[in-house]
């Protein structure tokens, strides 16, 4: 069974995943999570959530997320 602060980590970071997918704009996504973008920075830091400079027209992710 997981520890709280395991799942507390687990879901904060799906969250962030899916707000990043949903907006593909860091500063929209911090402006969803109701943080600032230096705020937003630190909490992807913090969940191994690195982002990404996106290729044009490729369709590519803005992030890109580390397992550790």
């Amino acid at each position: 069974m997981k520890t709280l602060n395991e799942t507390l980590y687990a879901c904060t970071r799906a969250y962030l995943i899916d707000v990043l997918d949903a907006t593909n704009s860091v500063t929209h996504a911090a402006k969803v999570t109701g943080r600032n973008r230096t705020q937003f920075y630190r909490l992807l830091r913090k969940h191994n959530i690195k982002l990404r400079i996106r290729e044009p027209n490729r369709g590519n992710k803005a992030w890109q997320s580390l397992e550790i």
